[in-house]
């Protein structure tokens, strides 16, 4: 047998050897990404996970485990697959897509508004997707900025009847017993119940605004109104406003 031969024939034999594995490697990423899909990425994620030694840098096993990592929370596992995906095939926009929702989900929202804005730039993303990815990077932007402004209020009315709006007792007269000896008092006026029909209005309005990605500032007034429609002495009225400041120490 020549060289040449039997060059041939431990080439044929390799290619023997090795199809079979190729075909159960890849059989065994099919049914990671299956379990994925079935909302089983625990169990695709153990599935993968000893075949990493071997398989990393194998874009179509990477990205499964990948997805593998991040629906089961294994989120510096599902970040380093997705990078070594983007590192063989720097153009996937599903995996910067990925890794910008690990990102996300690990609470590094500046990261993954970066990888996010290099998914919109891909002139390949079908419209659907860059529009609701464009949402995202819009909260993402929000978030940064220490979140939008907010304007809250409320107002109340009501009305009836108060059959003593001056807290004031029924009698006609009183007697002190300091002076008893002046005799009974006459109690005329304000000084005996007063009753009235009334209506009554409050509200409130409470505003925030970001100062920092850290600092809000906090504004609010309450305010109310009483009329009692026959009497203007005892109408009352109330006013309170509140101004102050939140910081958290966190900085994502």
């Amino acid at each position: 047998m020549s060289l040449r031969v039997g060059g041939l024939l431990w080439a044929a034999c390799c290619l023997a050897c090795a199809y079979p594995a190729a075909a159960k490697t890849e059989a065994t990423v099919n049914q990671a990404m299956g379990l994925v899909k079935a909302g089983k990425a625990a169990d695709a994620y153990l599935l993968l996970r000893g075949a990493v030694a071997t398989r990393a840098g194998d874009p179509d096993f990477d990205y499964a485990f990948g997805l593998a990592a991040a629906d089961s929370q294994h989120f510096g596992d599902a970040i380093a697959a997705f990078q070594r995906v983007i590192a063989v095939q720097p153009h996937n926009a599903q995996a910067h897509a990925e890794i910008a929702r690990v990102y996300a989900l690990a609470g590094d929202i500046d990261t993954a508004k970066a990888q996010f804005d290099t998914v919109l730039n891909d002139p390949t993303v079908p419209d659907p997707v860059r529009q609701r990815i464009g949402k995202l990077v819009r909260d993402y932007d929000r978030a940064i900025r220490g979140g939008g402004d907010n304007l809250t209020g409320y107002l109340d009315v009501e009305g009836g009847y108060d059959g003593n709006i001056n807290t004031a007792t029924n009698a006609t007269s009183i007697t002190l017993p300091i002076f008893a000896f002046l005799g009974p008092a006459s109690l005329s006026g304000a000084s005996t119940r007063m009753e009235s029909a009334y209506y009554q209005t409050q509200g409130g309005l409470s505003a925030s605004t970001a100062l920092s990605r850290q600092t809000r500032l906090y504004v609010s007034g309450l305010g109310s109104w009483r009329d009692n429609l026959n009497s203007k002495r005892f109408d009352q009225a109330t006013a309170t406003g509140t101004v102050g400041l939140s910081h958290s120490m966190a900085s994502g």
